[in-house]
């Protein structure tokens, strides 16, 4: 019985060491060329609000900056206070993970986040005029972010099999051993 489970464990193990994920497989880095993405939403005034970010900084577990500027019906940047409300939806659980208020003095709009969760989210934006101020109404803007999972490094792996194998090993011995004493326990003395 030993044999035939060590040998289920060892060719397990050899499936996941010659069937690394993809990204391993295919010798792809995650360090990829950088592709700024500008978004621009404008208000039947004619204020806007560009926001650029990196699309392929979007990755499980690295900071990805954002950064944004209010534009005024001439295209000059504005230097106005304004208030954001920061909505970051979870579309696959449809969770907020981040719902937080900044307040821009300048209205330049910089902030970093990081992603835990390689699925898609939603990014949400209510900007108004800050300090009270009726300069512009508030608006929404709103992007659907993809964001790239990224595969365990393969010591991870091989770690985690070795102490998933290691568990099963030690329950089967320890089911061997309680079976050998319940069967001297329950054996007629001769």
């Amino acid at each position: 019985m030993k044999p035939f489970f060590l040998t289920i464990s060892v060719l397990t193990l050899l499936f996941h060491l010659l069937n690394p994920p993809a990204s391993f497989a295919h010798g792809e880095s995650h360090e990829k060329e950088k592709n700024n993405v500008a978004q621009t939403v404008s208000t039947p005034e004619g204020v806007s609000l560009d926001l650029e970010f990196d699309e392929t900084g979007n990755v499980v577990g690295k900071m990805n900056p954002f950064v944004g500027r209010l534009i005024d019906p001439d295209g000059e940047a504005m230097d106005t206070p304004i208030d954001v409300d920061l909505i970051i939806l979870h579309l696959e659980d449809n969770l907020a993970i981040l719902k937080t208020h900044l307040i821009y003095p300048r209205g330049n709009l910089r902030f970093q986040n990081q992603f835990f969760d390689g699925s898609e989210h939603k990014l949400k934006l209510r900007v108004r005029s800050g300090s009270g101020a009726a300069l512009f109404p508030s608006f929404v803007l709103e992007r659907i972010i993809e964001v790239t999972a990224i595969d365990p490094p393969m010591i991870v792996v091989l770690k985690t099999l070795l102490l998933l194998a290691g568990i099963i090993l030690f329950g089967i011995l320890v089911g061997l051993a309680a079976g050998k004493s319940l069967a001297n326990r329950l054996a007629p003395n001769h």
